[in-house]
């Protein structure tokens, strides 16, 4: 049943705060975020993260879903994901 951890979101723990750790070039446009989360994370494949970023332009902060692009095993509290730089984008 840990699978439905992630089916309904936890009212008291909607966030959880991340370290960036490493951050690592991947191509021009693409770079991989090693993140260092406060539990190791059940992950199932397909998972993703919504991360929120705060900005000094309005709205103050942005958010984008972006999927977990390291293996689950062995269970870490590390997990990574791949973003990719957007021309003219917000962030």
């Amino acid at each position: 049943m840990a699978a439905a951890r992630w089916l309904v979101p936890d009212p008291g723990r909607l966030w959880e705060l991340a370290d960036v750790v490493d951050v690592t070039p991947d191509t021009m446009e693409a770079t991989t975020l090693r993140l260092r989360l406060p539990e190791v994370p059940e992950l199932l494949p397909g998972q993703y993260y919504l991360v929120r970023l705060a900005i000094a332009a309005r709205p103050g902060a942005v958010e984008q879903a972006f999927s977990v692009s390291s293996s689950p095993y062995p269970p870490s509290p590390h997990i990574e994901i791949t973003v990719r730089e957007v021309p003219g984008g917000r962030a």
